[in-house]
């Protein structure tokens, strides 16, 4: 009985309340890739910091309508931590495997952008899977203030 009143719940929920953001988000990833520096920003936040083979890449920005002036961000990035050391040889033989370090770390922020202002205001920056705490950085965007040139072109 319990989970049936927590499925008409959600029901409710997904049917009547979200909705009203999930049809009007817009996928504007490609459009975010070609016209900005996003990506190369967080291909560079990467640099010196993901390990000798490691990388970060933009995966997605949606953008939903909130009211004439404000819209919701959302931006995925992954980070591909990667340490490769050579493994030990002996007798001129390599010994075990050559990585020290691989995994990947998921980071999603939500942000408020004015499109009067073009102003970008980074709220919450979600991270899952750094088990070394590699990314906690990325949490002091929270907060933020970043200029978005030409935002209403990706309205």
């Amino acid at each position: 009985m319990y989970i049936k009143a927590i499925i008409i719940k959600l029901l409710f929920l997904t049917t009547f309340i979200f909705p009203a953001y999930a049809c009007h988000a817009k996928n504007i990833t490609q459009l975010v890739k070609t016209n900005t520096s996003f990506d190369e920003e967080i291909a560079a936040g990467c640099s010196g910091k993901c390990g000798n083979k490691g990388h970060s890449k933009l995966t997605s920005v949606h953008i939903a309508k909130i009211n004439e002036r404000y819209h919701k961000v959302t931006i995925k990035a992954y980070a591909k931590y990667h340490e490769h050391k050579n493994p030990p040889k002996v007798f001129g033989q390599p010994i075990g495997g050559g990585v020290g370090i691989k995994y990947t770390v998921d980071l999603t922020a939500y942000g408020s952008l004015d499109i009067e202002t073009c102003q970008l205001k980074v709220e919450k920056v979600n991270i899952s899977g750094d088990k070394y705490n590699l990314a906690q950085g990325a949490k002091n965007e929270e907060g933020k203030i970043h200029h978005w040139k030409n935002c209403q072109n990706f309205i």
